[in-house]
């Protein structure tokens, strides 16, 4: 490796662990290697990486408070260096960590509200795409609706949860349990969308998040439809919710145009 190549590598990595020393290439005034100028600089990344963690998980924060957040967010960081200069960015792997951290054994949905979190973030800065309305979906003749592919907008986002989250979400954002909710407390998904740049979180049922699953992944309207086996599946109320959520944006005739 290059002098200089290895030398910034040294430097990166001592930026994010306390117990390496200074790199020799720090000095002060005096011509000699400081570590006092270096554990500065090294306090001010680690802080800089904490502040952007709270940022990108401002609920997960509300949920356990800025003092506990920071301790959680101070051992994450000090294991996870940015992947990406784009610091709305950093965080992947985070929920993941919570999932598994013994402290927060009595918030165990706390990995799940970071989900959420992420999803909002990565929705907010998705590709941006023109939003198809149902309307047009109900202009094409009957015969030919099985073959047609519906394109899901690349805003949208699936959460799926043992708890009911999007409850919870709301409660920590301090809107109150029943805040941005009706009907059913049991639902555990939760679809992220943007419509009209908005983000914009909804409950859907287990059935339509699969048939919604099935579009993502390029299975025509009729395929998905009929690998819909729960009994409780709504196939037009299931087209309504992603439409109405601004979920499609370009409906594909699919074999037809063949």
């Amino acid at each position: 490796m290059p002098a200089q190549a290895s030398t910034e590598a040294h430097f990166a990595e001592s930026l994010l662990n306390p117990g390496k020393s200074a790199p020799a290439q720090v000095i002060g005034r005096n011509g000699v290697r400081s570590e006092r100028r270096f554990n500065v600089y090294r306090n001010n990344v680690i802080y800089s990486l904490i502040e952007a963690l709270g940022d990108n998980f401002p609920t997960v924060k509300l949920l356990v408070g800025d003092a506990f957040f920071e301790a959680v967010a101070r051992i994450w960081v000090l294991e996870n260096k940015p992947a990406s200069p784009l610091l709305f960015e950093y965080g992947a792997g985070f929920p993941a960590f919570l999932d598994g951290f013994e402290p927060l054994k009595s918030l165990p949905y706390a990995g799940d509200i970071a989900r959420v979190d992420e999803a909002r973030r990565s929705a907010y800065y998705a590709a941006n795409e023109t939003v198809i309305t149902i309307a047009e979906l109900a202009e094409l003749p009957e015969e030919t609706l099985n073959a047609v592919r519906l394109r899901v907008h690349p805003a949208l986002r699936l959460i799926v949860s043992d708890y009911p989250l999007l409850r919870l979400w709301y409660a920590a954002q301090g809107d109150g349990v029943a805040s941005g909710l009706s009907g059913d407390a049991r639902l555990e998904t939760v679809m992220v969308t943007r419509p009209a740049f908005h983000v914009e979180l909804r409950p859907v049922d287990r059935a339509t998040h699969t048939f919604i699953q099935d579009l993502q992944s390029g299975t025509s309207l009729g395929e998905a439809a009929d690998k819909a086996d729960d009994p409780s599946f709504d196939l037009a109320q299931s087209l309504q919710i992603l439409f109405s959520a601004g979920g499609v944006s370009t409906i594909d005739p699919g074999e037809l145009n063949q």
